[in-house]
């Protein structure tokens, strides 16, 4: 599907097992305290974290040191949430999330517009509901972005509920074959969001790399206060040109700063030569 990470953080075995067959994951041998999937090339991984808030977040963190997800990492929860105002089976990208008991608010960001409709949520503490006017409730969102918003950039957290009017969901009692053809009817169009935010995140983790090699080169060398923004620059250019070959790769024969300077700009101005001959 990609070679950027996407971790999955769902409630039940209802929603691991559509999310698992659609994207092809297999269960992770050995881990036993939570189900945790994952593709061959462990990028797409998926874990189950129970119901509440405290499980979720200790899941999400959980999944989060097993995958060594970069900062750049895509954040996906998935889950059911109680509506008495919305369409049963609706989905939604959820773009606001209170948490009941502090009143804390957390945001997701959406910067692509999404074909679902947006919502804000309310994650309780407990199955009891009282005189509530927000949207969507639920029991774990909050928690999910408790430790994602700590761990990745808001714009590559996504929330997505499918809607219930029954109560009973606040309490963990779900109906295993209406919800997961809910599921299986959106799922695609959730894909499809999500393949969407997935190019931005590969352009910020190639953003992020070319600045690793940057810090590479200018610990590899000497270079003076005016190297180093030449250098800066260069690299700029180097990344805008969108060479196959990393930087460091190239110039890691040589002996001085100087001749690191003097090498990638004499290339870049080759390839700006070859560009410009029609």
């Amino acid at each position: 599907m990609n070679d950027v990470t996407i971790c999955w953080v769902v409630t039940s075995e209802i929603e691991a097992k559509i999310v698992a067959h659609e994207l092809e994951l297999s269960r992770v041998l050995g881990e036993t305290k939570y189900m945790v999937f994952a593709d061959h090339s462990q990028t797409i991984w998926l874990i189950v974290s129970g119901f509440g808030q405290t499980n979720t977040a200790e899941a999400t963190n959980y999944l989060y040191r097993l995958s060594n997800a970069p900062k750049w990492a895509l954040w996906v929860h998935l889950g059911f949430a109680f509506s008495s105002k919305e369409k049963r089976g609706e989905t939604f990208i959820v773009d606001k999330i209170i948490q009941s008991s502090t009143g804390f608010v957390f945001y997701t960001g959406v910067i692509i517009k999404p074909q679902m409709p947006r919502a804000s949520l309310l994650t309780l503490d407990s199955h009891t509901l009282r005189n509530s006017e927000a949207e969507l409730v639920d029991r774990q969102a909050a928690g999910f972005m408790h430790v994602a918003s700590e761990v990745a950039y808001r714009e590559f957290t996504i929330v997505v509920k499918f809607v219930l009017d029954d109560l009973k969901i606040l309490k963990g009692k779900l109906n295993t074959p209406e919800l997961s053809e809910i599921m299986a009817k959106k799922f695609n169009l959730i894909l499809k969001h999500i393949n969407k935010i997935l190019e931005l995140s590969k352009l910020e983790k190639k953003s992020s790399v070319d600045s690793e090699c940057f810090l590479s080169i200018l610990d590899n060398w000497k270079f003076t206060e005016s190297q180093t923004h030449q250098l800066r620059e260069l690299m700029r250019r180097w990344t805008a040109r969108k060479f196959s070959i990393n930087a460091l790769e190239v110039v890691k024969g040589f002996k001085t700063s100087r001749d690191v300077i003097f090498y990638l700009r004499k290339t870049l101005e080759e390839h700006d030569i070859d560009w410009n001959k029609d």
